[in-house]
């Protein structure tokens, strides 16, 4: 197997256990559990279980299938969520406490792991940061020596690639939003049902006092509901338009609980301890990598800034050298290029800080 693959795998693990949970806890079998939230899932897990479904409906032993997924996964985590699988259909006893005890297990280590991954990055970036600092003085030097046109020309590209960038991320970072106002949220929702409102009305009285964006995405679900739209069709479109592990989860747990029985106040209030403890991974792991993104990004404004300075100020270095006259024309214009290399190797740099950002946020479920 690639060693791509077993990583995504590995990767999808939590997020395949939470949903067995949620969908068990609204009264769904094991093997119906896994079914449904394989096809919900999606990706490489989501294929091998429904491979492993396929052969069970073909006559296969599911004890024998199952074992065989494992042997050639070798993902340790895997082997215990199958195990716990196993047991609980040939002992026809309630595995979600069991579960749910293992994901936050996952994520506990993984989480651990990542603080040891964040605990190297200093020693790393010296090395890019010897690249960083040579950049930056020459890239200060080029400015100083630069006419004002070619000069305000470079700063321009460089802050119009960081407005395209932020503005490429903004769809993100709704999406992020989402995820974190969504714990709380469904407290409030449960809480509603708990009073006696029903799905449609627990999600109009909530959304006023949500913010932005999920309050949105909670008045719109309560308008289609309330006027005659179906419950599972509407969540299932909400789903796809919202791709989010943690969307996932409520949208898992309200359609199996209208399809089948359990409180669905009770399973929310879950999902909801599910959603916060994740939020509260990635709130961790965000602060121990912010001082390398953050020292990244100041070092490639800080000659942009001192550049633009120097050239409303009017502070040339051929002032204080005055050698330097003869770099007009076309010593000027390769000055000009040999700063968009700078910007080029800069670029680079900043993304190899992206990467090792990503090697470890990637670690965390």
């Amino acid at each position: 197997m690639p060693l791509s693959r077993k990583k995504l795998i590995e990767k999808q693990v939590p997020d395949l256990i939470d949903l067995v949970v949620v969908a068990v806890e609204a009264g769904t079998g094991i093997d119906g559990a896994i079914q449904y939230v394989s096809e919900r899932l999606g990706g490489p897990l989501a294929e091998e279980c429904m491979e492993v479904a396929r052969q069970v409906r073909n006559g296969r032993e599911p004890r024998e299938v199952w074992m065989e997924l494992s042997a050639r996964l070798g993902i340790p985590d895997f082997t215990d969520f199958v195990g716990i699988v196993l047991q609980a259909r040939s002992m026809n006893v309630d595995v979600g406490h069991t579960l749910r005890d293992k994901a936050n297990q996952i994520r506990e280590g993984r989480t651990q792991l990542a603080r040891q991954e964040a605990a190297k990055l200093p020693s790393k970036l010296i090395f890019v940061n010897v690249f960083f600092v040579p950049l930056l003085v020459m890239e200060v030097l080029a400015f100083a020596i630069l006419p004002r046109f070619p000069a305000f020309c470079l700063i321009g590209l460089a802050v119009s690639a960081f407005l395209i960038n932020r503005g490429l991320a903004a769809g993100k970072r709704d999406a992020h939003k989402i995820e974190r106002q969504l714990g709380d949220a469904l407290i409030q929702l449960a809480n509603g049902m708990r009073a006696g409102f029903s799905l449609s009305q627990a999600f109009r009285t909530t959304a006023p006092h949500i913010q932005e964006p999920l309050g949105r995405l909670f008045r719109r679900i309560a308008d289609k509901v309330s006027s005659g739209g179906d419950v599972i069709e509407t969540f299932e479109k909400i789903a796809k338009e919202k791709p989010s592990p943690d969307i996932n989860l409520v949208v898992t747990a309200v359609v199996l609980q209208h399809r089948g029985r359990g409180s669905l106040a009770e399973i929310l209030d879950r999902v909801s301890f599910v959603i916060r403890d994740r939020n509260r991974i990635r709130d961790e792991i965000q602060s121990l990598t912010s001082q390398p993104r953050y020292s990244a990004l100041l070092l490639t404004a800080i000659p942009l800034g001192i550049g633009l300075f120097m050239q409303f100020v009017g502070i040339k270095m051929q002032h204080l050298l005055p050698t330097l006259e003869r770099f007009t024309g076309i010593g000027a214009a390769g000055i000009f290029f040999g700063v968009l290399c700078i910007f080029a190797l800069q670029g680079a740099l900043n993304w190899t800080v992206t990467l090792m950002m990503k090697g470890i946020e990637k670690v965390v479920p």
